[in-house]
């Protein structure tokens, strides 16, 4: 039985995804609680499977694919979804297409969606010439800087979100004075980006970081954030980035933010990956996710199945959900 998602149902699902068999980030808390919240998520968690069904805006019925805790109980979470008849199941992966098959699903892989994964030590040390670039960028950063936690207080969570609200602008190529109107993520061009969403899914992540077990590092440039990182090391061993958001005027902020984030974090024994999302088809986005060498992508697919003789229309946006 389908139930609304709550922060509660949380613990549970992370009980599931403490497995070797997944390595992308389709049900972390800050996917399919805060990405995920225009969509009105509701979870069914069974002794062999847990699951998440989804409506969008036009009213399209979605599911992700389901997770378990062992492979053997993918095919019984299959034969339940398809005598729900889900017509769609989003976030599919390599080992369960056969599955799928069997029950009659068309599956199709989705580039857009698919996410990055680097090498943990590659990220941490930069060595080699693959990262020369990067390694430049750092080493002739202009400014002296302090690099810190984000303690909770008022004030960080005012100046980050004061941060990303400049960063939104400079990415539509407006400048930072709407910032003043607290309205500013309505306007048109910030919906249109899709930023009034990301805008509340940092909110949120800020206001309650154990919930979605997310560290968030701050880097200070003359007494003022100048970029900030968030993410988390999921039950799988991936380390996810989620967010990471710098103030261009500072040539090399991003090798920089991204590689004291990994050592901070991510230099631990057993952890598998680092994932830094998807690029969502976005050519910049892409480029720079490419930059900085995946040893490899978490596939991810999309299946279908008409249950009424009608042509299925996919709901694309469910898992747009990257940095």
């Amino acid at each position: 039985m389908f139930v609304k998602l709550e922060k509660k149902h949380i613990e549970t699902i992370y009980e599931f995804l403490n497995n070797d068999f997944t390595d992308d980030t389709t049900y972390a808390a800050i996917s399919i609680l805060g990405w995920m919240a225009p969509f009105k998520p509701e979870v069914e968690i069974t002794d062999k499977y847990a699951v998440i069904k989804f409506i969008d805006s036009n009213g399209i019925v979605g599911y992700l694919t389901p997770l378990v805790k062992d492979k053997k109980d993918f095919d019984a979470a299959i034969k339940q979804l398809y005598e729900y008849k889900a017509s769609q199941i989003h976030g599919v992966l390599d080992w369960q297409i056969e599955t799928l098959k069997k029950y009659g699903y068309e599956v199709k892989y989705s580039r857009n969606i698919s996410e990055y994964l680097y090498d943990p030590k590659s990220l941490i040390t930069l060595i080699g010439k693959k990262y020369h670039s990067k390694r430049n960028f750092i080493n002739r950063f202009p400014k002296e800087y302090v690099w810190r936690p984000y303690d909770g207080s008022k004030e960080d969570k005012e100046e980050i979100y004061n941060m990303f609200c400049k960063w939104c602008h400079w990415r539509t190529g407006g400048d930072v004075k709407p910032c003043e109107d607290e309205n500013w993520k309505k306007s048109p061009k910030m919906v249109e980006a899709g930023y009034d969403l990301e805008s509340d899914v940092l909110e949120m992540m800020l206001e309650d970081c154990d919930t979605f077990s997310c560290m968030v590092d701050i880097l200070e440039v003359d007494g003022e954030i100048a970029g900030f990182v968030g993410g988390e090391i999921l039950p799988n061993n991936i380390g996810a980035i989620y967010f990471q958001k710098g103030d261009i005027q500072y040539r090399g902020i991003y090798p920089l933010i991204d590689n004291l984030f990994c050592k901070t974090h991510f230099d631990i024994p057993n952890l598998r990956y680092i994932n830094k999302q998807e690029d969502m088809g976005i050519e910049g986005l892409r480029k720079s996710k490419e930059s900085y060498n995946p040893v490899k992508l978490a596939d991810r697919y999309i299946a279908t199945q008409s249950f009424d003789g009608k042509e299925v229309k996919v709901s694309m946006k469910a898992l747009n959900i990257g940095v």
